[in-house]
């Protein structure tokens, strides 16, 4: 019926919010963090970033910090700062930000 908090479930994990938070701190190069339901694009997790100087390395880090913190795989897309909202007025899949 509807969500008592933030936490959310994903291949039958639960993703909490300090877990997004921790996966900020570690990258504080960061900006808003998205992610969306695989139920909603190509059956993966998919992740998204916003920072100032996207770049293949920091992709990669931000993936491997994703299994570390939250124990699930993904694909991990960093875009220009502001792109995570404009993307999102347009998707219409179960998503969240943070």
């Amino acid at each position: 019926m509807g969500r008592a908090d933030q936490t959310t479930k994903v291949k039958g994990m639960f993703v909490r919010p300090e877990q997004v938070a921790e996966i900020a701190k570690r990258h504080p190069e960061l900006g808003r963090l998205r992610s969306s339901s695989p139920a909603r694009r190509k059956r993966r997790d998919d992740a998204e970033a916003e920072c100032a100087s996207p770049g293949e390395v920091l992709r990669e880090q931000v993936a491997a910090t994703l299994r570390t913190v939250v124990k699930l795989g993904g694909d991990v897309e960093l875009v220009g700062a502001g792109q995570t909202a404009q993307r999102r007025q347009g998707h219409r899949g179960r998503a969240g930000v943070v």
